[in-house]
């Protein structure tokens, strides 16, 4: 019985010692299954992060040289991704921008350089602070082209008034050297009888002397008798 309950002991000992090198063998082959797992998942997450990086490099540098493009002022180049993540929204609302400013400020410039001031200037929003200028650049232009076409009536109204009076004076010119040609006419006619009334009055003063004379004459004649 001793010897029978001896062998149970050893037994169990032997199966003890057999499960705990199981238990380390299993636990050596999960250290092992964990650290491929956790090397494997660094492994992909390089990856990913290399493919993840590369697949944003190209479009953020496009979008960096689309807004270098925009600060020179050209205005032609456009993303067109068509992406459906954050990198595609932002290519699309650089794209619309891009459109907003060729479409509607720099075609209104064009129409303000070409002379024609009649369009509405688009504005977004309230927010819009471009579209916002440019109406207030047509509404000032307009307002401006109005005084100036005002000032031109004026203008025009004085022209018309300053002709008037230039047609008077011309006539009252016309009349008042009509009426000095007439005075020196006059004054010509009043020299010649000046001159005609002069003859007369010396031959009336020689009748005068003569007369004189001889009635002098005539008393030396009667005294003499």
């Amino acid at each position: 019985m001793f010897a029978t309950l001896g062998e149970i002991i050893d037994l169990n000992v032997k199966v003890g010692d057999e499960s705990v090198r199981d238990g380390k063998a299993a636990a050596a082959k999960s250290k092992l299954t964990a650290m491929t797992a956790v090397g494997a998942g660094v492994l992909i997450a390089v990856l990913f992060g290399v493919f993840l990086a590369n697949s944003l490099a190209g479009p953020i540098q496009a979008v960096a040289g689309m807004l270098s493009e925009l600060g020179k002022g050209h205005l032609g180049q456009r993303l067109r991704m068509q992406r459906k993540d954050e990198v595609g929204e932002m290519a699309k609302a650089m794209d619309d921008f891009a459109d907003n400013l060729q479409n509607n400020f720099v075609v209104a410039l064009e129409k303000i350089a070409d002379g024609n001031f009649a369009f509405d200037a688009v504005q977004v929003d309230d927010k819009d602070a471009i579209g916002a200028a440019m109406k207030k650049t047509l509404t000032d232009m307009n307002a401006t082209l109005s005084q100036i076409y005002l000032a031109g009536e004026q203008v025009n109204s004085a022209a018309a008034q300053v002709s008037s009076a230039s047609q008077s004076l011309s006539q009252g010119a016309t009349e008042s050297a009509s009426s000095i040609e007439e005075i020196t006419s006059s004054m010509t006619e009043m020299g010649s009888q000046t001159k005609l009334n002069a003859g007369n009055a010396t031959q009336a003063n020689q009748l005068a002397s003569q007369a004189r004379d001889a009635a002098q004459n005539g008393n030396v004649q009667m005294k003499e008798m």
